[in-house]
């Protein structure tokens, strides 16, 4: 029932989510994200990025790792998602 979170630091999120989901890791309890210490947010991006394009992961697969699946893990009912009601935070 844990979350998982992937550091997108070593920029090798597409070879990680793969072994995560062969291992029958739910993509539901997956995060993603950047330790903007050390490195841009602009390598999220791009690691997603990557993971649509080079593995041909689902999209809304992918953005729930940066969008729905924080906003559960923090507990903020009306981030993530594009709802009614909700935040409307879209660039």
């Amino acid at each position: 029932g844990a979350f998982v979170d992937i550091d997108t630091v070593e920029e090798d999120l597409p070879e990680q989510l793969h072994g995560y989901l062969e291992f029958n890791g739910a993509p539901e309890r997956l995060t993603v994200s950047s330790d903007a210490a050390l490195a841009s947010p602009r390598t999220l991006l791009e690691q997603l990025r990557r993971c649509l394009l080079e593995k041909r992961y689902a999209p809304d697969v992918i953005l729930s790792l940066a969008t729905a699946n924080p906003a559960q893990v923090l507990k903020l009912p009306q981030q993530g998602r594009i709802a009614v009601g909700g935040a409307a935070d879209l660039l």
